[in-house]
């Protein structure tokens, strides 16, 4: 296991989201575990290449992990994914059709799968 350095950044948004949800249900000292799956298919749901993300609780890291605190909240990255995530911001949104995390990723192109439906 291995300290990151900036890998993510947080929204004040999901930094509050995140720490309520650790606190409310118990999980104090447990890992935010992301994970990263390229080929995931298109935000657009065009069924295109690009990266899909996991975002689970972990007790502890995986030994091939590479671990970051940012504002106080444990996150726990697959080392060998490392590079497809560094930059990346968490943010949290809610809407009419739901709310959730999603992670903003710099590293990736909006329009990367080549679909052509992305607006610029």
């Amino acid at each position: 296991m291995e300290k990151a350095i900036s890998v993510f950044e947080l929204t004040p948004k999901a930094k509050e989201m995140l720490s309520e949800a650790i606190t409310k249900n118990g999980y104090t000292g447990h890992y935010i575990r992301v994970e990263v799956f390229e080929g995931g298919g298109c935000a657009c749901g065009c069924g295109g290449g690009g990266m899909s993300y996991s975002m689970s609780l972990a007790e502890k890291p995986l030994e091939d992990d590479v671990v970051e605190e940012v504002d106080g909240i444990r996150f726990a990255t697959p080392k060998t994914t490392l590079d497809l995530v560094r930059g990346s911001k968490i943010d949290y949104y809610e809407g009419l059709e739901g709310s959730g995390f999603i992670i903003l990723n710099p590293n990736q192109g909006f329009d990367s799968c080549g679909c052509g439906g992305h607006a610029n």
